[in-house]
């Protein structure tokens, strides 16, 4: 080492070991700095069911809707009527006659066929005078609270065992989780009130999301739930039910947020 190297090392000897010092200091501070900088949310990813108290609406003989009583997509309470309803078979032949009497003289009308118009007019203003002393009615009502849902009513015709809706009670509903991640830690994150989301699987190429929160925990299961659905998904759901009428059950995958990771985390891993 030359002269001048030696006066300038004994000159600064003491900056250059602050320096080192400073630069010692400033590396710690920004490797504990990482370890509290959020990189990115972490989730646990589970498998469970969403459930909800449903009663579909179908009849084992044809029927036919008198009036309905209530609106789709109101909600009820128990015993609330939906519809008044008839099972007399001349009732019912009578209306799907002047349905189809309706039809015909709308395209009567449309190709100008004035003398078939009128006479199909004629034949409709008796059947919708004709009255039914004796018709026997009953009243459907809601066994249970919540969204009153029509699905599938073309018309005020029935078939057998069609189901046309139902009542949906989507405030207690509720996505419950029996079969956790192998490896133990996963849950142990879990904690009640952490959020996620829900997608519920409704066909293989359809699925829709929902918010959810954790409500209970225990070794055996985990029950999340949902606020706010809004009437699109009920909707959504609603359909799925009514296709499934002996399954009240949705394939859900659940992302639950669990905290975050730091950037050393990151870096580490």
């Amino acid at each position: 080492m030359n002269r001048f190297v030696k006066k300038l090392l004994a000159r600064y000897v003491k900056y250059i070991e602050i320096i080192g010092y400073a630069f010692v200091i400033l590396f710690i501070a920004g490797l504990v700095a990482l370890s509290y900088i959020k990189a990115e949310d972490e989730f646990v990813n589970l498998n469970g069911k969403f459930e909800i108290p449903t009663e579909v609406i179908k009849f084992d003989r044809p029927h036919y809707i008198i009036v309905q009583l209530s609106d789709s997509n109101a909600v009820v309470n128990v015993n609330a009527p939906l519809f008044e309803i008839t099972e007399d078979e001349n009732f019912i032949a009578d209306q799907t006659i002047l349905n189809s009497l309706e039809q015909q003289s709308k395209t009567a009308k449309k190709v100008s066929r004035k003398n078939l118009e009128n006479e199909l007019n004629r034949i409709i203003s008796d059947l919708v005078q004709k009255k039914y002393p004796y018709l026997e009615k009953s009243t459907v009502r809601s066994k249970i609270s919540g969204d009153f849902i029509i699905t599938d009513l073309e018309n005020d015709f029935i078939p057998s065992n069609k189901v046309i809706g139902g009542v949906f009670d989507f405030e207690n509903n509720l996505v419950r989780v029996t079969d956790f991640p192998a490896d133990k830690r996963m849950k142990r994150k879990l904690k009640l009130g952490q959020t996620g989301i829900a997608a519920l699987k409704l066909s293989p190429i359809e699925s829709i999301s929902l918010s959810v929160s954790l409500i209970s925990l225990d070794e055996k299961e985990a029950i999340f739930q949902s606020t706010g659905i809004s009437k699109e998904v009920k909707f959504k759901v609603a359909k799925y039910l009514c296709s499934n009428p002996n399954n009240n059950k949705i394939d859900a995958n659940i992302s639950v947020l669990v905290g975050w990771k730091s950037w050393m985390r990151l870096i580490w891993r």
